[in-house]
């Protein structure tokens, strides 16, 4: 069963503690110690894709092969002029798989009304055999109107660990796009996530409320898994953050955001690789001027 559970006093003790790198560059590899469980024996990656067109909404998911388990994915927008933006990217909530949806969100860029060029939302479910243990846990939220940034957050059951998490805004598509999926991140004992969700700066989007979710998935300990950090500096500038796995590991699950964006920093790729990771960060069309960073997160094991 799914287990809900608060968020915010931990923020400050488990992400906020790591102070800014080059982009690119590990700022923390951390060995989990606890009891042994099951390896990992197999690891198999699916993607799913959907056309390359104009549609300002897209969502696309992917079912991992009979046998295995979804333990993380990506998505990645391809495309698009900087105008469309991540607003989910996490399991599935009633399969085995992972889904994805980006919304677009047009506006004034120096002057220019600018739209979105065609584009299109990739998706990968990263899929294995002989994990113990796994079970999904929940934290369902609503972010009410008037209230312009959320910290929401959820614990694996006691004894077990994160391998991967995501999450995302789950209101109407009329709606879902008003809302920037800035953050989501896990504690570096991997038994806590944690994600952000900001309202854009969009007149009259104050008074819209949405909905939301976050997963976490929680397995029995993995032999030798490890959390794997990387930042970027502090400027204004578009970034992708680049993250390797320690030698002799592969990554199982990724994600990571941006900090202190000012309502104007989006998630737009999760890249997930076999031992790497790239998270690409933009400011959103109308752009802001305060410096902010980057983050990628990864759980990896052998």
């Amino acid at each position: 069963m799914s287990r809900r559970r608060s968020v915010v006093p931990r923020l400050s003790r488990t992400f906020l503690a790591a102070g800014a790198v080059l982009v690119g560059a590990a700022a923390a590899i951390l060995v989990v110690a606890s009891p042994a469980a099951a390896d990992v024996t197999s690891r198999t990656v699916v993607y799913a894709s959907t056309p390359t067109n104009l549609d300002d909404r897209k969502q696309i998911s992917v079912t991992c092969p009979t046998g295995t388990v979804a333990v993380g994915g990506d998505a990645i927008i391809v495309g698009g002029n900087g105008i469309p933006h991540l607003t989910y990217n996490a399991q599935l909530p009633v399969s085995n798989g992972w889904n994805a949806i980006a919304e677009e969100h047009p506006g004034y860029r120096d002057g220019v009304y600018t739209e979105a060029t065609e584009w299109r939302l990739t998706v990968h479910a990263i899929c294995v055999t002989g994990v113990t243990g796994r079970e999904r846990a929940l934290y369902a939220f609503l972010m009410p109107a008037y209230n312009n940034s959320m910290w929401v957050g959820v614990s694996c059951p006691a004894g077990k660990k994160v391998i991967g998490w995501g999450g995302g805004i789950s209101g109407g598509p009329d709606v879902r796009g008003q809302f920037i999926l800035t953050a989501a991140d896990v504690s570096t004992d991997l038994t806590y996530v944690a994600m952000q969700i900001t309202r854009a700066i969009s007149p009259g989007n104050e008074a819209l409320s949405v909905g939301g979710e976050l997963w976490a998935v929680c397995v029995d300990p993995v032999p030798g898994m490890q959390y794997v950090r990387a930042n970027s500096g502090s400027d204004s500038e578009d970034k992708a953050v680049y993250l390797r796995c320690p030698v002799g590991t592969r990554l199982y699950g990724v994600n990571g955001g941006s900090f202190n964006g000012a309502r104007s920093v989006k998630l737009e790729m999760v890249i997930a690789s076999t031992s790497s990771a790239t998270v690409l960060a933009r400011e959103m069309v109308y752009g802001t001027s305060v410096n902010w960073q980057a983050f990628a997160t990864a759980v990896c094991a052998p």
